[in-house]
């Protein structure tokens, strides 16, 4: 796997706090740093509420490791 290699991935919004997003993919849960992925241009990040579904980018290492997608 390349590690530059980005994927984009469907996710439920769990909880958020300032430093990484709780998620879930519909299988699996996952703490994700908002470092680590890219939220779609249209969405604020102060306005991310839990429930919320959204594409977000991230390295497929990161998904690969926290068993998303």
């Amino acid at each position: 796997m390349n590690d530059k290699e980005i994927v984009e991935i469907d996710v439920e919004i769990i909880w958020e706090t300032s430093d990484a997003v709780w998620v879930t993919d519909g299988f699996t849960r996952a703490w994700l740093p908002k470092s680590q992925i890219k939220l779609p241009d249209d969405v604020n990040e102060a306005a991310i509420e839990p429930g919320q579904t959204l594409t977000v980018e991230l390295p497929a290492w990161l998904a690969e490791d926290r068993g998303l997608g």
